[in-house]
């Protein structure tokens, strides 16, 4: 199993428009796709 870590260099996080476009291109891979901050976690294909 692969795992990779990327860090978002923008303090302010993800937007609602960025964040709809990560989405859609996340739920294009068959891997699970985490995003977290701090100790809150989501599913990065929702």
């Amino acid at each position: 199993m692969m795992e990779r870590t990327v860090t978002l260099g923008s303090k302010s996080g993800l937007h609602a428009r960025p964040a709809a476009v990560f989405v859609q291109n996340a739920k294009g891979f068959q891997s699970q796709i985490t995003l977290s901050k701090n100790d809150k976690t989501a599913n990065g294909k929702s």
